[in-house]
């Protein structure tokens, strides 16, 4: 399943993505989202080519009605769009999994291990996006605010490779592996520094 990650400025989202996005689905209006919508269309136009104007924030400022579908559809588009950044990471979630647990405690104590937790929150969020009443597409979509962002950034920059069991996987797959960790670990470094949101999307 692909993912994507999308990092935003933490106060912008908190000041104006998410309070547009959630007037909107109370009122049923795009009317709350318009000027958001508006000041999103640089990046609309610059990533999607000819194709900008079938974009559904393209719409609303052209004065799209509101309608449930189109809302979802917003809000897809505003995640991406408004994100500062959307680095690829590779995806090893299960592998990394695996690797961190063979150095970790193998008791079998009936609770989500550390380590598995750690790579689930770090991939799929520690928290659900919540707009308005609703969870946004519950087990899809999660986010990582800037505390949950710095102590998955502490947490990923203390694993170490080296003490991986090699004979879990075949040198292609360790490589695999170790490349997703590093991408995770500058991924959530670098927005830790920053002070960022990260949404964790899953299509």
């Amino acid at each position: 399943m692909p993912l994507l990650f999308e990092v935003h400025d933490a106060e912008r989202f908190g000041r104006e993505v998410l309070p547009a996005l959630v007037e909107s689905r109370r009122r049923r209006s795009f009317e709350p989202c318009r000027e958001l919508c508006a000041a999103l269309l640089p990046a609309v136009r610059e990533s999607c080519g000819s194709d900008w104007e079938i974009q559904v924030v393209s719409r609303v400022v052209a004065g799209l009605d509101f309608a449930s579908e189109f809302w979802r559809g917003l809000v897809d588009e505003v995640l991406l769009f408004a994100a500062v950044e959307v680095p690829p990471v590779a995806d090893a979630r299960e592998t990394l999994c695996r690797l961190l647990q063979s150095c970790g405690d193998s008791r079998d104590t009936g609770h989500a291990k550390p380590q598995a937790l750690l790579i689930e929150h770090s991939y799929q969020g520690s928290r659900d996006l919540v707009v308005g009443p609703v969870c946004y597409r519950p087990l899809a979509v999660g986010v990582n605010d800037p505390k949950d962002v710095a102590r998955l950034a502490h947490l990923l920059a203390a694993v170490n490779p080296d003490s991986w069991d090699p004979g879990l996987l075949d040198a292609d797959e360790l490589d695999y592996a170790r490349q997703a960790l590093v991408d995770l670990q500058s991924l959530y470094g670098r927005a830790a520094a920053e002070g960022r949101l990260i949404v964790c999307e899953a299509w």
